[in-house]
């Protein structure tokens, strides 16, 4: 089963653990071939069991959006059941330089509408290659967003579908 899943910018790295108590009621590992790893219902790929029971997959360009990943154990009489699915969201579209306005002590930080987008994340750093902190996300009818000027910050705007980075919803600037 998929215990833990990392996104970096389209690529998804996977963490798989083989299921200990279906191998152990086989009494032996040899039995174990491998497991099949499945993204969106669809089988993605085989992956050869090494004598370790955790491996990790990289499933690279990743469309932007909600997806599911499952796994099942490939044993030498037959196949296991599918794992419950695991989402993940990739939401990976960096949107050109954010238009910056300030005025009466707060800054609107707007940008340009992409089509077929969902929401629009806000993300600030102190520093530019620094760690990045999701602030939250408007929905797709907003074009920007009003943010106080209490510190200087990076900020940088990604466009994603499905479900939003955070739970977090920012009030909007409507688009005009």
């Amino acid at each position: 089963y998929i215990v833990n899943a990392t996104v970096e910018e389209n690529d998804v790295t996977l963490y798989i653990r083989y299921d200990s108590p279906l191998c152990e009621a086989i009494k032996t590992r040899s039995a174990v071939l491998g497991f099949n790893l499945y993204r969106d219902s669809e089988l993605l790929c085989y992956i050869p069991y090494y004598w370790e029971w955790e491996t990790q997959y990289t499933d690279y360009d990743v469309s932007f959006g909600e997806h599911n990943y499952a796994a099942q154990c490939v044993l030498a009489g037959g196949v296991g059941n599918i794992s419950d699915p695991y989402f993940i969201t990739v939401d990976y579209t960096e949107i050109a330089t954010p238009m910056l306005d300030v005025s009466n002590g707060s800054l609107n930080l707007g940008w340009e509408s992409i089509p077929g987008v969902e929401w629009y994340g806000i993300y600030a750093a102190d520093d530019p290659y620094g760690q990045w902190t999701c602030l939250g996300y408007v929905n797709a009818n907003f074009i920007g967003v009003n943010l106080s000027l209490d510190q200087k910050k990076f900020y940088r705007i990604t466009a994603g579908a499905g479900s939003p980075p955070l739970s977090i919803r920012l009030e909007g600037l409507p688009a005009k």
